[in-house]
């Protein structure tokens, strides 16, 4: 029979015709032509209105093959479907199956397999081939196809080895729907297990209500010599809708099981085959879900900070109701918004009810929303402070084990506090953490006396004052009245307060510079923290924790001339610097020099008898005096100086000759400063050898790095000296 169809096409696409095969176990080659398409396309009486395609006119098995068909092309055809249809050999069918290929040949071992599998058959088979021509045309929409095919004729097929999976034994289903029944042998290469679910019930009788899939490996597992499957999500799926539309209050439930083969032949070349459906299970009951009563929401009076997120908590009455979602509410976003999961966040200072519901079921809470203010200008430490007492005062007013870890609430004060909190955030308190600091008498540090002594001997410093310093968190009511709540102890970011340098002590001597080290006492432990002295007669420090403080200071002269040389340095590590060794010079210098600040430092450099020491200064004219600026890649992160004030800078002279002429040439050094004013500053001069300091290094072996003295030795000293070992006793 010819049909012609139209068809739905992709952009771009050219739809052809095609031969559909058909294969079975004793094997004939036939071919129909067919088409499965969307719309049949014809003129008014029902005839095609397109050229119909040629029929494939030669197909045969191929030589040497198990089961492959080989055909002739056809002109315009661009895929071949396949029909497989199987026999045993007393010509008895057994069943069919498609395929198809764009190519002129297939083999259909496979799906000759997937029929004699199926069948459960003993016997050999035969299989029957036939084929099909019918594919699209590329006339606009149309659709041609071709009659029917010559026949192959018969294949005899060799079927593979089969193996058929053991039954499963002693099924049995728990009160909670776990089944399990004994392990078979190769239980692990069945696809999966075929569970039925059974129902009696004596109102509407019985029968199968569903189905579960388990496969190895996935939702079923060996324990024992037990495989066990969890059915619970297929069973509650099964019988919800049916006792809740029958309207009963339980059903009974038992199931059956059956190993299921793999789609494909396996990688050991066996085919496997389902196993007989087991024994049916014991009976279990089914119960009709509760349905949810109650919900009850917590806190019972949620207090959350401006910005603040946290969870509300839920339970649900009777404990074991069913429900699949809640619906979560709130009566005014702008205040206190919640999503679908019960978090909720506070918005805006105020109060709104966060309603949870359950079909008929809802709890309700109202929850309370507050901000804080704090004394601290810096917006982001503000921040760092409000945001980091709004957790605390969350937590202990919505939690019954708050963590009051970095605060000086103790346990026993917490049921107060609470309360005070909660009071406050109702009537509609403005809430503050503030920094504050106190004035302290060294008296009240008795206890810390020994850790206090020990800071000040250490630092090499002297007593200043002392200081109580609080980040203090407090309420006040419309009155003025306030509430203290507790003070943070410690905060993850560091914050900065400034408060003033105590009165009595010492007079700064002419030409010292004063520092000043803040000592936070604590766990019988101290630290110290670095302070800048302001121009108001103020300090400032930073520190993330917070307690009592003792002020120290060390007294340190200033550096004669306001620069100094500190000493020389060589760079006898192998290559030096730039594949080159060096001598570093180190020099420090004040910010200010007789009153007026230094804008530029670097070092002067001459040969000693090729140039006066009287021209080292900046801008000599002498070809062998040279000067250089520092930068700030020369700056020293450690100050080298007594100085307290002092900033200290290093440079280095790189070798170039490497000569023991150069070793051993003097050369003078001073470092310079110039002023804001134009005017310069000298250091002393110093003359140096290279030889001489390597020699010095050599002998004082205060290092353990050898290399480091071998480098000398070979690259400095014997070249010098030869046989310098025989003259270093």
């Amino acid at each position: 029979m010819i049909f012609v169809e139209r068809v739905i096409c992709m952009k771009n696409s050219i739809f052809r015709k095609g031969i559909c095969i058909a294969l079975c176990i004793c094997l004939v080659l036939t071919i129909d032509l067919h088409y499965d398409a969307l719309m049949t396309y014809a003129d008014d009486n029902g005839n095609p209105v397109v050229d119909m395609l040629e029929s494939v006119s030669f197909i045969y098995w191929k030589e040497n093959s198990e089961a492959t068909a080989i055909w002739e092309e056809v002109q315009d055809a661009n895929y071949y479907k396949v029909l497989v249809k199987v026999y045993h050999e007393d010509g008895s069918f057994i069943g069919e199956n498609y395929t198809g290929t764009t190519d002129m040949e297939i083999d259909v071992q496979q799906e000759i397999n997937n029929i004699y599998t199926n069948a459960e058959s003993e016997e050999r088979c035969v299989v029957e081939k036939g084929a099909v021509v019918a594919e699209q045309y590329a006339e606009g929409n149309l659709v041609a196809a071709s009659e029917q095919s010559n026949d192959t004729g018969y294949l005899r097929y060799r079927i593979r080895d089969r193996y058929k999976f053991e039954t499963p034994q002693n099924v049995e289903i728990s009160e909670d729907y776990i089944v399990s029944w004994d392990v078979i042998d190769n239980w692990e290469k069945a696809n999966c297990y075929y569970l039925n679910i059974y129902f009696k019930d004596e109102k509407f009788g019985g029968g199968q209500c569903g189905f579960a899939m388990c496969s190895p490996g996935y939702n079923m597992q060996l324990k024992g010599n037990r495989l066990v499957a969890d059915i619970s999500e297929d069973v509650k799926r099964a019988f919800d809708d049916y006792v809740s539309y029958y309207d009963v209050d339980s059903v009974k439930v038992y199931v059956d099981v059956m190993a299921y083969p793999p789609y494909e032949i396996g990688d050991d070349g066996i085919i496997y085959i389902r196993s007989d459906i087991s024994s049916y299970s014991n009976e279990v009951i089914y119960k009709k879900y509760n349905i949810v009563e109650n919900i009850l929401l917590s806190p019972n009076n949620p207090i959350i900070y401006k910005g603040n997120s946290f969870f509300l908590g839920k339970t649900i009455y009777p404990e074991d109701a069913h429900y699949d979602i809640i619906e979560w509410s709130s009566s005014d976003d702008d205040i206190v918004s919640v999503d679908s999961m019960g978090k909720i966040t506070g918005n805006s200072v105020g109060q709104a009810d966060i309603i949870a519901t359950i079909g008929d079921a809802y709890g309700t809470v109202t929850a309370n929303v507050y901000d804080i203010s704090s004394n601290i200008e810096d917006e982001e430490q503000n921040h760092n402070v409000t945001d980091t007492a709004g957790d605390i005062i969350d937590d202990i007013a919505n939690n019954d084990n708050p963590d009051l870890g970095n605060t000086d609430i103790t346990e026993g004060d917490l049921e107060e506090v609470k309360e005070d909190i909660q009071q406050g955030v109702w009537r509609g308190d403005s809430f503050f953490t503030d920094l504050r600091w106190y004035e302290e008498n060294f008296s009240k540090y008795k206890m810390n006396w020994g850790q206090i002594q020990k800071a000040a001997r250490e630092l090499n410093a002297q007593f200043a004052g002392a200081y109580n310093i609080e980040v203090e968190m407090y309420h006040k009511d419309k009155d003025g009245t306030e509430y203290h709540i507790g003070n943070i102890t410690e905060m993850e970011n560091e914050v900065t307060f400034t408060f003033d340098l105590p009165t009595g002590m010492s007079e700064i001597q002419s030409g010292e510079t004063r520092k000043y080290v803040l000592v936070r006492i604590h766990n019988n432990q101290y630290e110290a923290i670095d302070v800048e002295v302001n121009d108001d007669g103020t300090f400032t420090a930073s520190s993330n924790q917070y307690s009592d403080f003792v002020l120290l200071y060390v007294d340190t002269p200033k550096i004669k001339n306001g620069i100094e040389i500190n000493g020389f340095q060589l760079n006898s590590c192998v290559g030096g610097i730039e594949g080159n060794g060096g001598i570093r010079t180190v020099y420090s210098v004040e910010p200010e020099i007789e009153g007026k600040s230094v804008v530029n430092s670097g070092l002067i450099y001459s040969l000693e008898g090729l140039a006066p020491k009287e021209e080292m200064y900046v801008g000599s004219q002498e070809e062998y005096v040279k000067s250089y600026l520092s930068t700030n890649t020369g700056k020293l992160s450690a100050n080298m100086s007594d100085s307290y004030t002092a900033t200290s800078y290093a440079m280095t002279m790189i070798f170039v000759n490497k000569s023991p002429i150069e070793y051993t040439d003097t050369f003078n050094i001073r470092a310079f400063a110039e002023l804001e004013d134009g005017t310069f500053v000298y250091s002393d001069i110093y003359s140096f050898r290279i030889y001489d300091i390597a020699d010095r290094i050599y002998k004082d072996r205060t290092s353990s790095n050898e290399i480091l003295y071998q480098y000398l030795y070979d690259n400095i000293l014997n070249r010098v000296t030869p046989g310098y070992e025989l003259n270093t006793n």
